[in-house]
């Protein structure tokens, strides 16, 4: 936080601060982006309890896709210490390919607190992934016409798809590519960086390009929201490990993942405000 304040004769006074906050209750659950039908995967639901006493906890888990199915109890019960992160371990079975196959999670403890959240995850055919593309110009002297795509009858029932874009210019084609990878920073160090950087990359194309639509505006208030976000997440963990940078908020700090981290947050400077003695915390 930053406070400037200034008398009418010119004077000024500025100062600024810093606080950490986080919930004492919370949960998480970094499921794979990708998977192949008939795959089956134990997801870790992770519960953190960062009270001063041990809490009795609830996790429900739930798929609301019908391409996945959850193999067992959908609840489990447990307790954690104070100061203490716990997982919970659901089967889940990929049935059938699906665009977007939804998952939530979520977690109960006593004194009303509790968390959930959602994730999405894409379950691909098993089989070989075969992309055609066909791209053209449309002029105003006449209409474009694209050639029929063979779909072979060996291509299996339900995993065929077809996306068409049509965009008024190539700035357009690029304003639509920036906006694709904007999206909210979750999971691991590594994780969070890795989007982070993502959506450094989109804030700066947006504000080299100035589009100035609504929807432009949108995404790009979004990216910037994220890249916050990012170090915001990053700082947390770097706290909680008493200097580096950990995977996880319970583990050790990682030297990779510092360097990757530190990285990162140099270049976010030119975005959102990053506190100096981070830096240095990271650097030593």
């Amino acid at each position: 936080m930053a406070a400037i304040a200034s008398t009418l004769e010119g004077r000024f006074a500025e100062t600024s601060t810093s606080f950490r906050t986080f919930e004492p209750f919370f949960a998480d659950f970094t499921p794979p982006q990708v998977l192949t039908a008939g795959d089956r995967i134990d997801l870790p639901v992770t519960v953190r309890n960062y009270t001063g006493g041990a809490l009795a906890t609830a996790v429900q888990f739930a798929t609301q896709s019908a391409d996945l199915r959850i193999e067992g109890s959908a609840s489990q019960n447990g307790t954690l210490a104070a100061n203490e992160s716990g997982n919970f371990a659901f089967r889940l079975h990929a049935d059938a390919p699906a665009e977007k196959a939804s998952l939530r999670a979520a977690a109960r403890a006593g004194g009303g607190m509790g968390d959930a959240l959602r994730r999405e995850l894409r379950v691909q055919p098993n089989g070989q992934r075969v992309t055609t593309t066909r791209a053209d110009l449309i002029t105003r002297a006449g209409a474009t016409t694209f050639e029929g795509v063979a779909i072979p009858a060996s291509a299996i029932a339900g995993a065929t798809r077809a996306e068409l874009c049509l965009y008024p210019n190539f700035a357009a084609l690029l304003w639509h590519s920036a906006a694709a990878i904007v999206r909210e920073p979750h999971g691991c160090a590594e994780q969070i960086t890795s989007a982070g950087y993502a959506n450094l990359i989109a804030l700066r194309f947006a504000r080299a390009t100035s589009g100035g639509r609504a929807s432009d505006a949108k995404w790009e208030k979004s990216a910037l929201t994220h890249v916050r976000q990012a170090v915001e997440a990053l700082k947390g963990l770097a706290d909680a490990s008493g200097g580096g940078v950990p995977y996880w908020r319970s583990e050790k700090p990682n030297v990779a993942v510092t360097a990757q981290a530190l990285s990162f947050l140099l270049e976010a400077r030119e975005a959102v405000p990053v506190d100096t003695a981070l830096i240095e915390s990271l650097v030593a």
